[in-house]
């Protein structure tokens, strides 16, 4: 299936509200989140790019939880904002654009649910190109601004895809029966 047809299944107006809020708004989002917490995580010391201790900053470990949870805690937060666009009439429920299992097994109507499946989606499909990628480019790990910078980076291009498809998520959500 092609980009264009999902496109052609989803009206203009919700095409502009993934636009500005699930790319642009989260874009923003994701930049002051990861560059205050990559910070707060490198204290202004050189990060490891992999330590035995899973509780001190490296590279590997941020960069894979950053997998799991950037798209937990992005669907549980659009989630809210789409119902609260759907209220105010805004946005309206629309068809599925995709028409796959995954994509029927990741859209549970629960946000927490929802985010879940997303979360392990991403961290299964991505974390071998991670793993390899940080073997590759950071075995000598990275100083405190280089480490931030990257975080930030690998945040902001994750958050553009996957923040969309949550959206889509959302929207497709039909409303409960009264």
């Amino acid at each position: 299936m092609s980009l264009g047809g999902v496109s052609a299944r989803v009206p203009a107006t919700h095409r502009q509200w993934i636009f500005l809020n699930s790319v642009l708004i989260t874009a923003f989002i994701n930049i002051v989140i990861n560059a205050g917490l990559a910070s707060l995580g490198a204290r202004g010391h050189h990060v490891a790019w992999w330590t035995s201790n899973p509780f001190r900053t490296n590279l590997l470990y941020n960069t894979l939880g950053t997998l799991f949870f950037l798209p937990l805690l992005t669907t549980v937060g659009v989630t809210s904002a789409v119902v609260k666009e759907r209220q105010a009439g805004t946005l309206t429920p629309i068809e599925a654009p995709f028409a796959t299992r995954l994509w029927s097994w990741i859209c549970v109507p629960s946000a927490w649910y929802r985010g879940l499946r997303f979360g392990i989606v991403t961290l299964v499909a991505l974390a071998p190109i991670d793993v390899a990628a940080v073997l590759l480019l950071g075995r000598d790990g990275a100083g405190p601004l280089h480490f931030v910078m990257v975080q930030v980076l690998f945040a902001v291009l994750l958050g553009a895809v996957v923040t969309p498809l949550t959206a889509l998520a959302a929207m497709c959500d039909q409303p409960a029966a009264t």
